[in-house]
């Protein structure tokens, strides 16, 4: 097995268990420096941007809490008419 092969697995049980949330059409797994780690968006989707503004929304929040003084949020949601964003 590949050195990062049970990684590579435990990121894919998490992405499995967010698909399986009712209403959930697709997942990313992001690191917070920006990193796709993992992803059913398909090759339509650029990946890397994605993962750029998912950093940095989590990023700019963290900040605004914290000139707030505020904990770092848990979530951060991104609402539109046709589908939900979540930033967790």
């Amino acid at each position: 097995m590949p050195k990062h092969g049970p990684l590579k697995e435990k990121i894919q049980g998490l992405i499995d268990a967010v698909m399986a949330l009712d209403g959930v059409v697709g997942c990313a797994l992001i690191s917070r420096e920006g990193r796709m780690l993992g992803s059913t968006l398909g090759e339509n989707v650029p990946g890397s941007v994605l993962a750029a503004m998912s950093a940095t929304v989590a990023a700019s929040t963290d900040a605004a809490a914290s000139i707030l003084h505020m904990k770092n949020p848990s979530l951060v949601l991104c609402e539109s008419e046709d589908g939900t964003l979540s930033i967790a």
